[in-house]
């Protein structure tokens, strides 16, 4: 079965938008993922729906945060997806994080190779740049 090819998000007009408008193109965004995702009709989703509750398994979860770090260049904890919140609170987070990263000076470059691969990783900035934290 061939999967559609899928919209990719652009970072820097989502950085160009209002907050609102943001927040609306990154719901309307992962609605559009989590439907193809779930093989479902986009209308049948919501974003006040919570994501743990529609049907999202771990693998499907990571799909997703794999395809939003991809785009956006920046990390995405899986927990994140994970822990219930509604899809619009998860764009509400991705938009503020986006934001703190270009307010910090800090982008793809910025975040260690692999950490897409250690959702539970702690980062610490140094320098101007992220690393992980040592356990």
């Amino acid at each position: 079965m061939l999967k559609a090819s899928r919209t990719k998000l652009d970072r820097e007009k989502l950085l160009g938008m209002s907050g609102d408008e943001g927040v609306a193109y990154l719901e309307s965004f992962m609605i559009s993922e989590l439907a193809a995702l779930l093989n479902i009709q986009s209308n049948e989703l919501s974003r006040s729906l919570k994501i743990n509750e529609i049907g999202l398994d771990s693998l499907m979860a990571i799909e997703l945060k794999n395809q939003l770090e991809s785009d956006l260049q920046l990390f995405i904890p899986v927990a994140k997806l994970l822990e219930g919140p509604i899809i619009a609170e998860v764009a509400v987070f991705i938009l503020e994080q986006l934001t703190a990263t270009r307010q910090n000076g800090m982008g793809a470059t910025n975040v260690p190779s692999g950490m897409a691969n250690k959702p539970d990783a702690k980062l610490i900035k140094v320098d101007g740049k992220l690393v992980e934290l040592e356990k």
